[in-house]
């Protein structure tokens, strides 16, 4: 547990010695501020329905961004086998990273939080369902990182890693919108991989535990499959 803490504490301390990390802050910020007004705006209340929802569409655009470099550099520097020689098994190495990122992904989302400190000074802002949307943002993300990180093993070139990060995300997103056309069968199956359809109950204040046991399980599917991409490198 050391070992994983040790790289988790490297990984975030990593996205502060970086412009890139800086860039994603500041556009993020900008543009939920931007949505933070026109919530205001447009709806006049302190509910904050519309401003998460925005977000996650924000976050799918950016969390590749987030994530390409995870082990991509590693890869093109030399330094992932020098790594698991420390030695440091792959579920280490893996889990270290991914909790590095999820944090930096929870500091992004905390934004959220900050406006609902302001809405409470001037308003009588409705919390629970905002925690709950936070929370489920949270896991939406925990989802979205373990694709990125995953991706992120496949190459040594982090704009193609970002590109299939996004292609994947963007698929998973639309999915659900897309085989609703085709109806039946079909249709489920797109509504039961979704991305975007397990994070709705979690914007209405709704705790399904179908939800919980999709987001757990595609975070660890992609932790799994990103282990399996480490494990081959080390006997390359």
């Amino acid at each position: 547990m050391s070992k994983v803490c040790a790289v988790v504490v490297r990984e975030f301390a990593t996205y502060f010695r970086s412009p890139i990390p800086y860039a994603i802050l500041t556009i993020y910020l900008v543009l939920a501020g931007v949505f933070f007004y026109l919530g205001i705006a447009t709806q006049g209340d302190a509910s904050l329905r519309a401003l998460v929802p925005t977000l996650s569409v924000v976050l799918l655009v950016l969390t590749p961004a987030i994530t390409m470099r995870l082990l991509s550099e590693e890869r093109k520097s030399g330094t992932l086998e020098v790594l698991l020689t420390d030695p440091l098994t792959e579920w280490q190495l893996v889990l270290g990273k991914f909790f590095g990122s999820l944090a930096f992904f929870a500091l992004l989302t905390s934004v959220c939080l900050v406006f609902g400190l302001v809405y409470e000074i001037y308003g009588d802002p409705d919390w629970a369902p905002l925690l709950w949307a936070c929370a489920g943002l949270l896991l939406h993300g925990s989802a979205m990182v373990g694709i990125g990180l995953f991706t992120s093993s496949l190459s040594s070139n982090q704009v193609v890693c970002y590109l299939t990060a996004f292609v994947i995300l963007l698929g998973l997103f639309l999915i659900d919108d897309v085989t609703a056309l085709a109806g039946g069968t079909i249709a489920e199956v797109g509504s039961s991989i979704g991305l975007q359809r397990h994070y709705e109950s979690f914007q209405k204040g709704v705790v399904d535990s179908r939800d919980l046991v999709y987001f757990l399980s595609t975070t660890l599917l992609f932790l799994f499959l990103t282990v399996r991409v480490v494990e081959s490198r080390r006997w390359r």
